[in-house]
């Protein structure tokens, strides 16, 4: 028997007017977890100890409206972790003697104008894969 892909932890409440308040977990699997990771490696920061994604969200409102929503604040505060990881390891990199090619912090900043254009913080994709997720 195949292993579910993902799983939803939770718990609240559903009356009888068809009101819903639920705060929930949304867990990955390793497998499907990785994959993601794999391809997008800003995520890694929303893993738990065992390597698997994990989205906490709620539902609330009135059936058939609800929609679920993630919890913004859980995923800004993982992704400025991972940031704040990552500019610590380029700034090690840097200073390390063995570290090749350095370029100047004015040339890592500013890309071209078309890269401009085109570039979308890792942020803004999550959180626009999120709402596809979630349907939003």
């Amino acid at each position: 028997m195949a292993k579910p892909a993902r799983t939803i932890l939770g718990k609240g409440w559903f009356a009888f007017d068809n009101t819903v308040d639920f705060r929930a977990l949304l867990l990955l699997s390793q497998q499907l977890s990785q994959d993601i990771i794999g391809r997008a490696k800003e995520t890694k920061n929303l893993a738990n100890d065992q390597g698997r994604l994990e989205i906490p969200f709620t539902l609330s409102g009135k059936l058939p409206g609800a929609k679920p929503k993630p919890d913004i604040g859980y995923i800004a505060r993982a992704m400025q972790k991972g940031a704040i990881e990552q500019g610590l390891d380029r700034l090690l990199r840097k200073k390390s003697p063995k570290g090749g090619s350095e370029t100047s912090p004015s040339q890592e900043q500013q890309p071209s104008g078309s890269q401009e254009k085109k570039k979308t913080s890792p942020k803004d994709e999550i959180i626009r894969g999120l709402k596809g997720l979630f349907g939003q």
